[in-house]
């Protein structure tokens, strides 16, 4: 930019012969007349450019936000994000120690290196764990505690490789509970937050990506050179939001509604979902329902909102479990990861196993190595799921892709789905 600027100001200032008074000569205007069409050109060209660019992301968008078709019905997806209440977010209590701790329990010295070179790290950052790993009876293994600088310069792929690895060790809290966005711009992830040119740069070189997700497990690294408590509340808010959507059917007078009532008023709620449906249809334009609307009780007084806090010494329960668990439940159950003895004995009772397409209701569970469960949710339609992550208050019942379901928890081994349906339904 910087030469064209210099360029038109010598072409202005003396390549050009112009007369001193009057109209300009003819050499001028072929000039000018030439100029101008070229201008011209470029301007349609840059024109048409920009209308086709918007064209094919307007394309994409569609797409993203159109379901696929099924026994469902004609889905529609409006993308929105979720910010939880300031006072139900853990990260903005401060910090009791801004050392960095990284804790491979149940790990001996053969394993750590295996694991190590199992994550292919670069040399250096592997054998400077090695060096500084030091054993820990309390949790049968090794802790290591790196300095602030190596934390800051470890590059993406060594973060996001480390990180993952640290998060299948439960006493990591930092990798477990980590911020994280599914998408791959962090513009996209902190939105419109004002947050400090500083800010950002601080923060985006410790970003890594795993799973189409963006996570961000360094805010202990990074807190004491933040401007001021408002900027990091700022910044805490922003990595806080969650991205869902609002699901709505479209339903017209062509639209087949029994076959509508049979699916979503499964669990024997075909009365409930009728009224509305048959409504719709005869309407004269076409209209979307919220499919809120069309799923049970339990559902609706929770999706989109955030639980409060247990009280003192009550038993976290509602996690995972105990919203899958209760999709269909007037009274709701108990049931949470604390008792997963109890959590076997009711899926053994209650429940099957199915291995053709889901359908609504059908818990999903997301099993990992060992055939440790890792996560529950609901099958709702399409490819979206109901669920809760943990029984943190900063995270609402929501809406998710299934897929992005797969990849929330991250780990370098797949986690697989199965599916159950509850035998009365």
């Amino acid at each position: 930019m910087a030469q064209a600027r210099e360029s038109g100001q010598s072409l202005s200032s003396g390549s050009l012969e112009v007369e001193p008074v009057g109209l300009p000569s003819h050499h001028v205007k072929r000039w000018l007349i030439v100029l101008t069409a070229l201008v011209t050109g470029l301007c349609v060209a840059v024109a048409l450019l920009g209308w086709a660019n918007r064209s094919r992301t307007r394309r994409a968008e569609l797409m993203r936000l159109t379901g696929e078709a099924g026994p469902w019905g004609d889905l529609q997806y409006d993308p929105i994000l979720l910010a939880p209440p300031p006072e139900l977010i853990p990260q903005n209590a401060p910090l009791a120690s801004h050392e960095v701790v990284w804790r491979f329990s149940n790990t001996d010295a053969t394993q750590l290196n295996s694991l190590l070179a199992e994550l292919d790290l670069s040399a250096t950052v592997s054998d400077y764990i090695r060096s500084v790993a030091k054993p820990d009876s309390s949790i049968n293994g090794f802790v290591v505690r790196p300095s602030r600088n190596f934390v800051l310069e470890l590059n993406p792929k060594n973060r996001a490789a480390l990180y993952v690895a640290l998060a299948g060790f439960p006493e990591n809290e930092d990798q477990i509970s980590a911020f994280r966005f599914f998408g791959n711009s962090l513009d996209q992830w902190l939105g419109q937050a004002s947050l400090l040119p500083a800010t950002k740069a601080l923060v985006e070189p410790l970003v890594y990506h795993h799973g189409g997700y963006m996570f961000f497990a360094d805010l202990r690294s990074i807190d004491e050179s933040l401007p001021s408590p408002e900027e990091r509340s700022r910044l805490i808010a922003a990595m806080s939001r969650v991205s869902t959507f609002l699901m709505r059917l479209r339903v017209t007078a062509d639209s087949k509604i029994d076959d509508l009532v049979e699916y979503w008023g499964r669990g024997g709620r075909a009365k409930d979902v009728r009224p509305m449906l048959s409504a719709l249809a005869e309407l004269e334009r076409r209209r979307n329902i919220n499919i809120e609307l069309l799923l049970p009780p339990f559902v609706r007084q929770r999706l989109y909102t955030f639980p409060l806090p247990p009280e003192r010494g009550a038993a976290l329960g509602h996690d995972c479990i105990w919203t899958a668990f209760n999709f269909y439940a007037e009274e709701p159950t108990p049931l949470s990861f604390g008792n997963m003895a109890e959590v076997v004995k009711t899926l053994d009772r209650d429940y099957y196993r199915v291995f053709t397409k889901p359908q609504l209701g059908d818990m999903m569970l997301y099993v990992g190595d060992g055939a440790k469960l890792v996560h529950a949710a609901v099958f709702l339609a399409d490819d979206v799921v109901f669920t809760k992550i943990g029984n943190t208050p900063s995270w609402p019942w929501m809406l998710m892709k299934a897929d992005e379901m797969r990849t929330f928890y991250p780990t370098h081994k797949p986690l697989e789905v199965r599916f159950y349906r509850h035998r009365e339904v």
